[in-house]
């Protein structure tokens, strides 16, 4: 299956900044939908992938 680039949803260096960019991330998760899925990015490094329907 082909997806269409992620960097047309989301900045990707802008998410690594938001984990990556601080001594200390105040941010817990960041949550977009994609080709479909509703993604989930935690700061300890988990990604989640949900089909939007199951939500």
């Amino acid at each position: 299956m082909e997806l269409p680039p992620l960097g047309r949803v989301i900045d990707p260096d802008a998410l690594n900044e938001l984990f990556t960019g601080r001594s200390e991330s105040t941010v817990a998760k960041v949550m977009f939908e994609y080709a479909g899925y509703d993604i989930t990015v935690r700061g300890n490094g988990e990604v989640q992938a949900r089909t939007t329907q199951d939500n």
